[in-house]
């Protein structure tokens, strides 16, 4: 698909991003349905939809705080955003000296990673197409981030399952929630997955949930 897009300037820290976003996602989606329609591939629509082309509250709000953590907890960390959409926080953290990761499943998005990495001289942030509903790394993180993922009732068991496969030993992972439906059940079944978690109420309007592995006895 062709975006009409536009460049915005976002403030973390004392940074300034600059980030390729999506004009009018709501426009992006009326004409991607009229494409899909015209091909007899209406059912593309939400595999295709573009909301990776704007920044949400709850990915801003997820930047912020691992800006917040500072170098000492991201230099030289093994770092995978997953659903990372326009991936300002993998940005953050390869600002703070980590080997960041993006991973989403949107074909469009490594062309948009791609284009806000020129935008931004001086990060490197690598790319990976990945399911982590169903799909596997071959290696483990030292943080995984997530931002407004748990959207339906089958994701929270299936987000705790990988990160429990995911994280290295010492590994942390966080997701900001806006308050969905299914936050809780994540940090429920975080137990059955031999990881520990807590949450933790934001002022930005949301929940942010902490996984670590379960330290032995």
């Amino acid at each position: 698909m062709h975006y009409q897009t536009r460049l915005s300037e976002v403030r973390i820290g004392p940074r300034v991003y600059q980030l390729h976003t999506i004009e009018n996602v709501e426009v992006a989606i009326d004409q991607m349905f009229a494409e899909l329609e015209s091909r007899g591939a209406e059912d593309l629509l939400e595999e295709l939809c573009p909301y990776f082309g704007t920044l949400w509250p709850a990915g801003q709000a997820l930047a912020e705080w691992v800006w917040a953590q500072g170098a000492p907890a991201f230099a030289g960390r093994r770092v995978l955003e997953l659903g990372c959409g326009l991936a300002l926080p993998s940005l953050v953290a390869a600002h703070l000296g980590a080997h960041a990761t993006a991973s989403d499943l949107h074909p469009d998005v490594p062309a948009f990673l791609e284009k806000n990495l020129t935008a931004n001289p001086g990060l490197h942030v690598g790319y990976t197409a990945l399911d982590w509903r169903n799909g596997t790394v071959t290696e483990t993180y030292d943080w995984i981030l997530a931002s407004d993922v748990l959207y339906e009732r089958h994701h929270p068991e299936s987000l705790v399952r990988f990160l429990s496969r995911s994280l290295g030993a010492t590994g942390r992972a966080v997701v900001f929630d806006p308050r969905r439906s299914f936050w809780e059940q994540a940090k429920e079944q975080a137990r059955h997955f031999g990881l520990s978690a807590r949450a933790e109420e934001l002022d930005e309007g949301g929940v942010l949930l902490a996984f670590e592995p379960e330290k032995s006895a």
